[in-house]
């Protein structure tokens, strides 16, 4: 598809003038086309901003990516969810192990009820209330986060846990985030680049494989 779409643009660009590339997404054509033409990429998404920055900058120079994870997994922001969502964390610990025993429902209420979000904000379920165990769970993890039930340091796993990653993906991810964003450029867009591309690719496959393995 690359290939075909820069033969496109040789024939009509014989002299090598700059590229405008409208709807740019995630910058993949413009990273192709940059190989030999000066490009100017262009979207309205900022998730876009985001990737083409990454993608159309270049490298970084003797950057220490064991150094980054090192930093990350030691953290006061890990750390601090760690500890404040320890009782969701155990909980799914069990309901996996229930889960290899053969025993679905708790796991599956997770991935259909698991949003944090919604309990803190006390929205309604669709269809029934929480479980006893699920309920006590929460519960804890409300009493543990009480004024941070809004840091920016805990969003995935607020929005996103349960639901679309495991609480545990969820604090990992949310993690990686606080750190990219307390960098300068380059490497913050590099790095919430990544995050972004291995959130799209694993989280949601993740949950609707054990999803669809339930229902069926």
């Amino acid at each position: 598809m690359l290939s075909s779409i820069k033969q496109y643009i040789d024939e009509l660009n014989p002299e090598n003038g700059i590229v405008c590339d409208l709807f740019c997404g995630s910058g993949v054509v413009s990273e192709y086309l940059l190989q030999q033409y000066d490009v100017l990429a262009v979207d309205i998404q900022n998730y876009s901003k985001v990737y083409c920055e990454a993608r159309l900058t270049g490298g970084i120079k003797d950057i220490d990516c064991d150094r980054i994870a090192s930093t990350i997994k030691n953290s006061l922001a890990l750390k601090i969810n760690l500890a404040d969502y320890k009782p969701v964390l155990d909980y799914e610990e069990a309901c996996k192990k229930s889960l290899e025993q053969g025993v679905l429902e708790p796991m599956y209420e997770i991935i259909e009820k698991g949003s944090l979000y919604a309990f803190l904000e006390n929205l309604e379920y669709a269809d029934s209330p929480l479980s006893a165990e699920l309920g006590k769970a929460f519960s804890e993890v409300q009493k543990n986060i009480a004024s941070r039930s809004e840091s920016v340091d805990s969003v995935f796993v607020r929005y996103y846990g349960g639901l679309y990653f495991t609480y545990r993906q969820a604090i990992d991810i949310d993690a990686i985030a606080s750190y990219a964003f307390e960098q300068k450029e380059p490497l913050k867009c590099k790095i919430l680049a990544a995050l972004m591309g291995a959130v799209n690719g694993c989280g949601q496959h993740c949950w609707e494989t054990i999803r669809s393995a339930i229902k069926g």
